[in-house]
C-alpha cells in the first residue's frame, strides 16, 4: 500500500469513540468514501476500477487519482450517478508519452465531460518532487460529495428538486416551472441505458456562476477556518443557501473495487475497496478544475471528527 494512503487511513481512524455517528470502516462494502489502495500500469499491467451507486439516490461523487510517492493529485473527476448507476474506467500506459492514461467507454455523466474521458486522458505531472515514473503507480480515493435533490424521490431534501431555473433564481419547488430544467431528469438513464441529457451538469455549474446574489443550478461548498466542511444553511434543503446548491447531505451507498490485469499473461488480481461511512454530515461539492479548491473534498475535510474501529463482525471496538 502506498505510504500516502496508509497515512490518511490511520489519521482518519486513530480516534476512538462509542457514538454511532463516528467515522468507521463499513464491512458491508459501501460508504460515503471508498479507497482503492493500489493502481499500476507497470510491467504489462492495466488497472480497471468500478464505482457503483448501490442506492436509489442521485449522487455527486469525486474520483481522485494520486501518485505513489507523495500522494499528489494527478486527475480529479466528478461523477454524477443516477440510482444504481455503475461507472468504470481503465488505467493503462500510454507508450507515446510514458504516462498513465485513463480511458472509459462509460456513458454516465461526468465533469469534465465524458467525451474527453472516452478519448483517453493522460495523468499530468506538474510537480517538482515527482518523476513520470512515480505516476505509474498510486492509489484512488472515491468521495461522495452529496445527494442530488430529487423532489418526490427518496433523497431527504424536503421535497425540493435540483434545477436550473429559467428565471435565474432556483427554488427547487416541487412543480418545476415551464422553461426550468430538472437536473435529476437529465441524469436519469433511459430505456437504452443512456443518460437523458448530460449537458445538464455543465449547464448547472454555469447557471450557478452567473450571479453572486442569486442561487441557481450547482454552486460550490465552503470550508471553515480549520479546513472542515461547513454548511451555513439547512443541509437537508438544496436551495436554502448558496453553499452546495442543488445537493443535500450524502447518505452513503458507494461501492468500489479494482482489477489489476497483466495483459501479457492474463493474470488478474481483484482488490476490494476500503469503505468508510459517517465521514460527513454536509455536502461538499466542488469543480475538479477549480484553481483553488480542486483538491476538495478530501479525506480531511469531513465534518465528523471522531472515529471508531470495529472488527469484521462489527462486535469489537
Amino acid at each position: 500500500m502506498p505510504k500516502g494512503l496508509k497515512s490518511v487511513i490511520v489519521l482518519l481512524l486513530m480516534a476512538a469513540a462509542s457514538t454511532t455517528f463516528a467515522v468507521h470502516v463499513n464491512h458491508d462494502r459501501t460508504g460515503q468514501v471508498a479507497l482503492l489502495p493500489y493502481y499500476t500500469v507497470n510491467n504489462n499491467f492495466i488497472t480497471n476500477f468500478t464505482v457503483t451507486n448501490t442506492s436509489g439516490m442521485f449522487k455527486a461523487v469525486r474520483v481522485r487519482l494520486l501518485d505513489s510517492r507523495i500522494g499528489a493529485d494527478l486527475l480529479n473527476i466528478n461523477l454524477y450517478l443516477s440510482p444504481y448507476d455503475v461507472w468504470n474506467a481503465t488505467l493503462r500506459m500510454n507508450p507515446d508519452t510514458g504516462l498513465p492514461n485513463l480511458i472509459t467507454e462509460d456513458e454516465s455523466c461526468t465533469y469534465p465531460a465524458k467525451a474527453g474521458l472516452q478519448a483517453g486522458i493522460d495523468l499530468e505531472n506538474p510537480y517538482t518532487e515527482t518523476t513520470d515514473a512515480d505516476l505509474t503507480e498510486g492509489y484512488v480515493e472515491i468521495i461522495e460529495m452529496g445527494d442530488i435533490a430529487d423532489g418526490a424521490g427518496p433523497v431527504l431534501d424536503g421535497g425540493f428538486e435540483a434545477e436550473i431555473d429559467a428565471g435565474g433564481v432556483a427554488d427547487g419547488a416541487i412543480n418545476i416551472a415551464a422553461g426550468d430544467r430538472s437536473i435529476p431528469t437529465g441524469l436519469l438513464h433511459d430505456a437504452y441505458g443512456l443518460p437523458v441529457d448530460c449537458s445538464v451538469v455543465a449547464d448547472a455549474w454555469e447557471a450557478g456562476e452567473v450571479s453572486t446574489s442569486s442561487i441557481n443550478g450547482f454552486e460550490p461548498g465552503s470550508m471553515g477556518t480549520s479546513g472542515v466542511a461547513q454548511d451555513n444553511g439547512d443541509p437537508a434543503l438544496p436551495y436554502d443557501h448558496s453553499h452546495n446548491a442543488g445537493l443535500v447531505a450524502p447518505s452513503g451507498g458507494i461501492n468500489a473495487y479494482g482489477i489489476l490485469i497483466n495483459v501479457a499473461t492474463g493474470a488478474a488480481f481483484v482488490q476490494e475497496g476500503v469503505h468508510i461511512d459517517r465521514y460527513t454530515t454536509v455536502a461538499q461539492h466542488y469543480l475538479p478544475d477549480d484553481p483553488v479548491h480542486y483538491r476538495l473534498p478530501s479525506l480531511a475535510s469531513g465534518d465528523v471528527r471522531e472515529a471508531y474501529i470495529t472488527n469484521a463482525l462489527g462486535d469489537g471496538k
